[in-house]
């Protein structure tokens, strides 16, 4: 075998052996990182509604006048 044939058939392998580890690599991270998604149908249909407010829609305190316009007004 002539060191032309040689060289080339390592480099073939070499190239075969990286791809067969990057497809093994690729599968094992998904196989890591793969997470289970509930679906639409999944979900429950019914939304749940807290048992009572905890503040009135509108505030009825009057806001406070900062104390430069309290000045100004005395």
């Amino acid at each position: 075998m002539s060191l032309a044939a040689f060289i080339v058939m390592m480099i073939v392998t070499v190239i075969v052996v990286m791809i067969v580890v990057v497809m093994v690599f690729v599968k094992m991270f998904v196989w890591i990182m793969k997470m289970n998604v509930a679906l639409a149908d999944d979900l429950p249909n019914q939304i749940v509604e807290p048992e009572q407010q905890k503040r009135a829609t509108g505030d009825p305190r009057e806001p406070r006048a900062d104390r430069l316009t309290q000045r100004r007004t005395e």
